[in-house]
């Protein structure tokens, strides 16, 4: 029998709601899982009940929206670390397409484990659930906050760890500055937005652009003030080559001295 396939989708949905002084927005997380079983027809299918695996509630102003803590709330619900890259992306593009930037902000994830019974094709499946409505009653789940299993607990304090690793000063000094004018049409269409500040480089053209080696494109004063902190890339994590502790010192005492070189 055929061993399925995972499908992970999320949604962003704003809400109003009463905040502490001090808050911009309430964030939630939600993340279910669902199994569903195919014979013949992607249009026809049986399935389980969708079922609340973590949640989580927090306070938060704007800033914290485009933080590494976000990717911890994702671990922290349950969302598997190969699986967060191109959820956080998708869930980035939503949150710059917010017609109400002040509203709350509630994040559904839904992992969908599917498998063929019968002569339907997996691909024909995964499109089909892709042009799914998320639909979950929110108000059904439970209005505490999951608790995380002890294997998760000791992998998000081992996460959080090497979050918090700043890149060293060589790799940013030598990332390379250019004009979004310079930029490749291509280059635009896959990466249209600086997942940090969440503003499309069109609307900040005389803000200098730098990509790195992944080829994910950021802001320059975005990515370096990252890079200070944190040496994985803020979608992907991919792991720029980290500062010495001699150097992370040295770095204190500069303050924001460090900059990218010119192309």
């Amino acid at each position: 029998m055929s061993q399925g396939r995972d499908i992970y989708r999320s949604q962003v949905r704003q809400y109003q709601t009463t905040l502490p002084p001090g808050r911009d927005k309430e964030l939630k997380i939600f993340f279910y899982r669902q199994s569903r079983f195919w014979h013949d027809d992607p249009a026809n299918y049986t399935h389980d009940e969708c079922i609340l695996q973590g949640r989580r509630a927090v306070f938060v102003t704007h800033d914290f929206l485009t933080s590494m803590t976000m990717r911890w709330l994702l671990l922290s619900v349950g969302l598997p670390l190969e699986e967060q890259a191109p959820i956080l992306e998708e869930i980035i593009t939503q949150f710059a397409r917010m017609a109400v930037p002040e509203l709350s902000i509630t994040v559904v994830i839904l992992h969908i484990k599917i498998r063929s019974l019968g002569s339907v094709d997996y691909q024909d499946i995964i499109d089909f659930v892709a042009r799914e409505p998320i639909n979950v009653n929110l108000d059904a789940s439970p209005i505490y906050d999951t608790p995380m299993p002890a294997s998760t607990v000791s992998l998000l304090r081992t996460y959080m760890s090497l979050l918090t690793i700043p890149a060293s000063r060589s790799s940013i000094e030598g990332l390379k500055k250019v004009r979004f004018d310079s930029l490749e049409e291509d280059v635009i269409r896959e990466t249209p937005t600086c997942a940090i500040c969440i503003k499309d480089f069109v609307e900040c053209v005389d803000e200098l652009i730098t990509s790195l080696p992944c080829a994910h494109h950021y802001h320059v004063d975005c990515i370096v003030q990252w890079l200070k902190r944190d040496h994985t890339c803020p979608l992907c994590r991919y792991r720029m080559p980290p500062a010495r502790m001699d150097e992370d010192r040295d770095g204190d005492r500069d303050g924001d001295a460090v900059e990218p070189s010119n192309p």
